[in-house]
């Protein structure tokens, strides 16, 4: 599937755990996806072909986003989904229920994680996500929770890591 020299993956918080993150207009929203933006840019320029994202509201599916935008003009990068189990989407808000499904439609590859929701299951699919990569973009407050999780798994796997502060 990917080469992990080549790839990176996506962590970082839901909506709720970034400052102004609830409204998408908000200056610290734009200022995170032009990070995202600025740092996928600088990824694929050093080679990386490959973007992984978890499908959760927030930095990975703004990441996501991201990278299908960034296709035009580089359509040789591909994105693909860890999805953690059927259903990810089924408690998440209509606006970002219609994001999920129209990102899931344009990867070009998905991974389901596990068959069916289970104790587990997101740090799974974070584990995967860091099995599956050399380097980590992060949307991160310093919180406790799967981004902190997430990040010091990569750190362990020797990952580089990319944070974008929130």
């Amino acid at each position: 599937m990917t080469d992990p020299a080549k790839t990176v993956a996506f962590t970082g918080h839901r909506p709720e755990k970034i400052r102004g993150g609830k409204d998408e207009t908000g200056a610290e929203v734009q200022h995170i996806k032009d990070e995202l933006k600025r740092l996928i840019l600088d990824k694929i320029n050093g080679g990386c072909i490959w973007f992984l994202t978890g499908m959760a509201m927030g930095a990975d599916i703004w990441a996501a986003e991201t990278v299908l935008s960034l296709k035009k003009e580089h359509p040789y990068i591909r994105l693909v989904a860890a999805v953690p189990f059927p259903g990810q989407s089924d408690g998440f808000p209509q606006s970002w229920k219609e994001r999920y499904r129209a990102v899931l439609s344009r990867c070009d590859e998905v991974h389901t994680i596990s068959l069916q929701r289970q104790p587990g299951c997101y740090m799974l699919r974070n584990k995967w996500l860091v099995e599956h990569s050399s380097h980590i973009i992060g949307v991160y407050n310093g919180s406790r929770g799967g981004s902190m999780q997430t990040l010091n798994m990569a750190l362990l796997n020797g990952s580089d890591i990319k944070i974008i502060h929130c």
